[in-house]
């Protein structure tokens, strides 16, 4: 269970989330608890929510784009709800989690095309 700010009213841990005994919402807002840090509630790898509404948790599609932790993390300069968005001028690449610059994706795939077309002939 998690308390909500200013009070001393329990909600229950969401699942995708850590809740240490006696840990609150401001903790897992901050990601500091006057307790020390084993009494911080973490995001789990593979979920995500934002610091407006952290008690509202999203599993994320790859698991891998969202790394856990505190509230509106992203993996390799993904952004956005589900961290499903690339920053601008980038990709989505299809080998990881993350995003590269839309020129490196062009030439990586001039380079990768030819040689399966050789393997095809």
């Amino acid at each position: 269970n998690i308390a909500k700010s200013g009070t001393f009213e329990c909600v229950r841990c969401m699942s995708g989330l850590d809740c240490p005994f006696s840990s609150t919402l401001e903790d897992l807002k901050s990601g500091q608890s006057s307790n020390g840090p084993d009494f911080v509630p973490r995001i789990r790898k593979g979920y995500y929510t934002t610091l407006e509404e952290p008690l509202e948790v999203l599993q994320c599609r790859p698991e891998s784009s969202c790394p856990g932790g505190a509230p509106g993390r992203c993996n390799k300069n993904l952004v956005g709800t589900l961290c499903a968005v690339c920053l601008e001028g980038e990709t989505q690449t299809l080998t990881s989690s993350g995003c590269e610059e839309c020129g490196a994706a062009v030439v990586g795939w001039l380079f990768v095309i030819p040689v399966v077309m050789g393997f095809l002939v």
